[in-house]
Parts: C-alpha cells; sequence; structure tokens
C-alpha cells in the first residue's frame, strides 16, 4: 500500500516521491505482469512501461487512487497494446 502523502507528493511532481511509490510497488506490479505474459523479459518491460505511463500522467492522478489498482490496469494495457 502507498503512503498517502508519498502519492501526493508524486502526484506533485515529486520524483523522489515517484521512485519511492515504485520501490514499493514493484515487485507485486512483475509479478502481476509475469503471471500474464509467462515470460521473464517481457514482464520486465511491462513493470518499466506502467511506471512509464504512471509518470507521463503523474499531474492528473486523484489523490485518492489506489495507485496498486492503477498500476495493474496500465499493465493490463501494456500487455494488450503488445
Amino acid at each position: 500500500m502507498v503512503d498517502k502523502e508519498v502519492w501526493l507528493r508524486a502526484a506533485a511532481g515529486d520524483r523522489a516521491a515517484f521512485e519511492k511509490v515504485c520501490s514499493e510497488t514493484w515487485i507485486h506490479l512483475y509479478y502481476f505482469a509475469f503471471w500474464h505474459v509467462q515470460n521473464r523479459q517481457e514482464a520486465e518491460d511491462v513493470t518499466q512501461e506502467a511506471y512509464a505511463r504512471l509518470w507521463a500522467a503523474v499531474p492528473l492522478r486523484n489523490p485518492d487512487v489506489d495507485v496498486a489498482r492503477l498500476l495493474r490496469i496500465i499493465a493490463l494495457n501494456v500487455i494488450r497494446d503488445g
């Protein structure tokens, strides 16, 4: 679970806070992606792209969003766009 204060700072464009969000969520996101694609390299690529897309959309994010859920949705979109 991402701390709300950390997410608020990340949503405001704080790169260090965004890195903390990544470090707190990456393992779960990676395993989620791996479960879907069944390939280590592709799961790493999906995870990285999900974070890139989240960062690109950070200023638009609601402070009350469930970040882990949002990342899973983005990862599924990355896989589908594949």
